[in-house]
This record gives C-alpha cells, sequence and structure tokens, in this order.
C-alpha cells in the first residue's frame, strides 16, 4: 500500500481495549499480541489508523511510512523527533539522547490533540 508516493504498512492486531477515543495514537504490541496504547516505558510499533471500540476488535496500525498522530500539548516545529509523551500514546517533542524517538513531525503543531502529519521511524 502506499499514500501518495510513500510506501506504507499497516498491520492488523488484536485490540487490548476500547481505544475509539485513541486514532492516531502510538501502540505497542504486547506479548499476546494485542495492540496497547504505548507509553513513555514502551517500545513504539506504530499508529492506531482506526477506532476499535471493543477488546479483540482487530485494529489497523501503521508501522512504516507516513501516518497521522495524535500530539501532546507543548509546541513543536516541522523536523522534531517525536517520542510518547503520555499514557495514553500521544507524541511530543523527544530527545534523542534520553527519548526512544518514533518519528519526525512534518508539521508544526500548537495545542493537546493536534493531529498533525509524521514519518515513522523503526
Amino acid at each position: 500500500m502506499t499514500a501518495g508516493d510513500i510506501p506504507v504498512l499497516d498491520a492488523s492486531y488484536p485490540a487490548y481495549a476500547d481505544y475509539s477515543a485513541l486514532q492516531f495514537c502510538a501502540v505497542y504490541i504486547d506479548s499476546d499480541g494485542y495492540a496497547r496504547k504505548a507509553t513513555t516505558a514502551t517500545d513504539v510499533r506504530g499508529i492506531l489508523q482506526d477506532k476499535p471500540s471493543a477488546k479483540e476488535m482487530v485494529c489497523a496500525v501503521r508501522e512504516l511510512g507516513h501516518s497521522k498522530a495524535r500530539m501532546m500539548t507543548h509546541a513543536g516545529a516541522s523536523g522534531d523527533p517525536l517520542s510518547v509523551g503520555d499514557t495514553d500514546g500521544r507524541l511530543i517533542h523527544g530527545t534523542p539522547a534520553t527519548d526512544t524517538i518514533c518519528a519526525v513531525a512534518l508539521e508544526a503543531w500548537t495545542t493537546t490533540d493536534q493531529i498533525i502529519e509524521v514519518a515513522l521511524m523503526r
């Protein structure tokens, strides 16, 4: 699949819970194969692309390419490295020396829950 000329990879996983309010947030895959919302302490697998409304509902996770992403407070600029900033998988400006960088911002953002385009890094 592609988004314009950018190749993307979306994988399917069962959701760990109702994540209907977390579209475009970062997720990781747990040891049982469930997509769970990422936190600052987890390794990001990708960005949730849809709104699974129940546990075990199949969801799409963008693992490669460009994606929309939900941002946390703290304004940022295009080109900023991004890491998970809270317990809901929202992204924030990250510091490569201390944070696990999962994406690069392709747009600026100024508000909480603003959705921007990012390039995923794995």
